[in-house]
């Protein structure tokens, strides 16, 4: 499952790009969602690429993001059971749970936001991107 964080906020973007961050629901700097690793995914991706960081989520850091980030519809708060249902391919939204997940900034700040990953904070993080993550939950 792929992490993706939107790190640049709407001021100079193309409005092809704004379209593509909008149907992610990517609204706004700091927010993060979940897809499947999928050629059409990664597609997506690379069309976005240097508007966001992301990479592979691990488990620990997924259950985490839940427990602490997650915003549920509903009053089932089971994080296994989100998790378990997430990992066989079931949409957040049809779980109860949001599918934006909103962070603080990260401890310690960005790298740079106009550089790729490793010199910057854009691009594909790989799996570094559970440590962004765990500082920005």
């Amino acid at each position: 499952m792929l992490a993706i964080v939107r790190l640049k906020g709407q001021q100079g973007i193309k409005n092809d790009m704004k379209d593509v961050l909008n149907m992610l629901k990517l609204t706004r700097p700091n927010h993060c969602v979940l897809l499947k690793d999928t050629p059409e995914n990664r597609a997506i991706i690379s069309k976005i690429n240097n508007f966001i960081a992301w990479g592979v989520i691990n488990d620990t850091v997924l259950k985490k993001l839940i427990a602490k980030r997650g915003e549920f519809n509903t009053d089932a708060k089971d994080v296994e059971l989100v998790l378990k249902k997430l990992k066989d391919g079931i949409k957040p939204e049809d779980i109860g749970l949001n599918s934006v997940f909103r962070l603080h900034p990260p401890s310690g700040g960005h790298k740079n936001v106009k550089h790729i990953y490793p010199y910057g904070s854009l691009g594909n993080w790989g799996d570094e991107i559970n440590s962004l993550l765990n500082r920005m939950i």
